[in-house]
């Protein structure tokens, strides 16, 4: 059991006290009122419940109705709420509500009159919009309708106000939800829950989200600037609601179908994603959401901490690696990087000393058979040049003609033609798998290897949020990189990536800061090879903006969560990326095209051109 403190205890002995003066005018009893009171603090799980009067309770008020039937009540209350909740209750005026802090639904509001000095200070009390994201609770006399009511007050979107209503005497209830789309729009009703006597509360199941959805047409600005592939304007002039196309729109185009609304698209006169300019100025998209002059962000935006104290994010739709991209360099076209690439500079290394040691090994053999005047396959003064021809035509995988006799020459030719065949098989796997799949390469790896170049240049679009993780990273190598590689060309940003990546193929010492994700959608527009740079790059996610205090967060946030439920996520990334790697391995193995190995074909002309030139060399030399 729970234990409530004294202070509690308190608390409720004047809660009591004051739902007795109260639920006399109307027509729900103490118990009644207490019972339904619990029963909907203990389905929301409140920690704290307010109950609310249109003025002050006088003292002379509490002690005229304190009686053995109330103090009885009391105990009742007390017992049963002990064993249920452990919360704080307290009894204040509607006209002190604005002073309580907002804990968004953390506590429940309680107005146990109807009156018109009640009506009268939950309008003055809406018209703050103090009743945003928080959860009330009226009991409503039965002979007025919520619609009376509620005819002059306004109830946002995103507030929870519960209205109970008695419908056989005080032994069952209803409970309503009523709230407006729009200041605009009549108010919306919807039954949630009855309560009796003999089971209490009983809930409708259907999620928030779905009893709200329809937004009854109403029309949200949007602001957006064309940046593909995520927003594209398909014909330069026209109505842009129908012109409009790319991955951002395909969310909000699905959103609008399901939630019942209209967008109405904005350009930001900078035409930028937007930055911090000074302490209290904004621009682009970023900017005009947080002066509310549109309701929302069209395109995708980076989570960052700056923003996120501004602005509202609906949940990630995307999460990628900002890369640095450059133009693809020779190196995977180099005929030696390319014969040398399947075996690493370490197992070079060792391969070569080990063909000298056989060499040294079987010369030495040779020396101590002559010695021992022992018998043996070679011309004495040759020896060093036929025991280097037969040992490197063992690593080339051929044969000996001269037939060995000594069992010493038959164990190092055996130990040589296996560890020959070992690397044979190991080092044709690799180069052929090299020859099937283009591996893209460039000479840089790190952001280290980048600023040690001295002459490369990084560019970034202009005033996104990449600009201020680099400026503001707490990473030192980061932070040189923005000093070094990004400041120096601020003046030179580009409008859109696109742009950028049109610049890599221009200019050699150039890279361009892009997400990974985008890239994909935009790589088959550029007329270059373009690759990133392996380990330069920062994981972040991305998602639309809303207004920090718009009613429709909680709406979208939960439509967005239901199509990635759904799968319709997935589906929209098919649309606009590449496949899966799973998908592409299903594929059908593709054929080496000549271009491939034209390199090799090459090699084989000048080496008969070459030894025709040292044939001509060696008649010479014989006249």
């Amino acid at each position: 059991m729970v234990l409530i403190n004294t202070f509690t205890a308190f608390s409720l002995y004047l809660t009591v006290k004051y739902l007795y003066v109260q639920a006399y005018d109307y027509n729900y009893s103490l118990t009644t009122v207490a019972a339904v009171t619990t029963d909907i603090a203990t389905r929301y799980h409140i920690h704290s419940i307010y109950l609310l009067h249109s003025s002050y309770i006088k003292a002379s008020d509490l002690r005229n109705c304190i009686s053995d039937d109330a103090i009885n009540i009391y105990k009742d209350v007390l017992n049963k709420m002990n064993a249920r909740l452990l919360m704080q209750t307290s009894v204040k005026s509607l006209d002190d509500i604005v002073h309580v802090a907002d804990k968004s639904l953390q506590h429940l509001h309680v107005i146990f009159s109807s009156d018109r000095e009640t009506q009268r200070s939950i309008t003055e009390i809406s018209s703050t919009n103090r009743l945003m994201k928080r959860r009330w609770l009226l009991f409503l006399d039965s002979t007025t309708t919520p619609k009376q009511f509620f005819a002059r007050i306004f109830i946002p979107f995103d507030c929870e106000f519960l209205v109970v209503q008695t419908e056989y005497g005080d032994v069952e209830v209803s409970v309503t939800v009523v709230y407006h789309v729009h200041p605009t729009r009549p108010l919306q009703m919807y039954h949630v829950a009855n309560w009796s006597y003999g089971s209490g509360l009983s809930w409708y199941t259907i999620p928030f989200h779905h009893r709200r959805r329809n937004l009854q047409g109403i029309v949200l600005k949007g602001a957006f600037i064309e940046d593909a592939p995520y927003v594209m304007n398909k014909r330069p002039s026209g109505n842009l609601t129908d012109q409009l196309s790319g991955y951002s729109l395909e969310f909000w185009n699905l959103l609008q179908r399901l939630a019942n609304f209209t967008l109405e698209y904005h350009v930001p006169e900078d035409n930028s994603y937007g930055s911090k300019e000074t302490n209290v100025s904004w621009s682009g998209i970023l900017g005009m959401v947080i002066r509310h002059e549109v309701e929302i962000g069209v395109n995708l935006l980076q989570f960052a901490t700056y923003r996120v104290g501004v602005v509202g994010f609906l949940p990630p739709i995307l999460v990628s690696k900002v890369s640095v991209y450059v133009r693809q360099s020779d190196m995977a076209y180099d005929t030696f990087i390319q014969i040398l690439t399947p075996f690493s500079t370490g197992l070079w290394g060792t391969i070569l000393p080990t063909v000298l040691i056989i060499i040294l090994i079987e010369s030495a053999i040779f020396k101590i058979r002559v010695h021992h005047e022992l018998p043996h396959e070679t011309n004495n003064r040759r020896r060093l040049l036929d025991c280097s021809l037969r040992v490197f035509g063992i690593f080339c995988q051929q044969g000996n003609t001269t037939a060995l006799k000594s069992w010493s020459y038959k164990l190092v030719y055996l130990t040589a033609h296996f560890t020959a065949l070992v690397l044979y098989i190991a080092y044709t796997a690799t180069f052929i798998s090299s020859l099937a799949v283009t591996r893209q390469g460039s000479y840089f790896k790190t952001f280290e290897d980048l600023l040690n170049d001295g002459t490369f240049k990084i560019g970034i679009r202009t005033k996104s949020s990449y600009e201020d993780y680099f400026k503001n990273s707490s990473n030192p190598v980061l932070k040189r990189v923005y000093e070094k590689m990004m400041k120096p060309n601020v003046k030179t940003l580009t409008n859109s990536f696109e742009e950028g990546l049109q610049h890599v193929c221009k200019e050699s010492k150039f890279g361009f800061l892009i997400g990974q994700i985008t890239f994909q959608g935009l790589a088959q527009n550029t007329s270059c090879k373009i690759v990133n740079v392996p380990k330069a790059y920062y994981t972040t996610a991305a998602s639309f903006i809303i207004n920090s205090g718009s009613p429709y967060k909680k709406l979208f946030a939960c439509l967005i969560q239901d199509m990635r439920r759904a799968g319709i996520l997935q589906r929209i990334d098919r649309n606009y990326w590449p496949r899966d790697l799973e998908e592409i391995i299903r594929d059908s193995p593709i054929s080496v095209a000549l271009e491939t190995v034209s390199v090799y074909f090459v090699l084989l002309v000048a080496g008969i051109l070459i030894s025709a030139v040292l044939l001509m060399v060696e008649i010479q030399f014989q006249k």
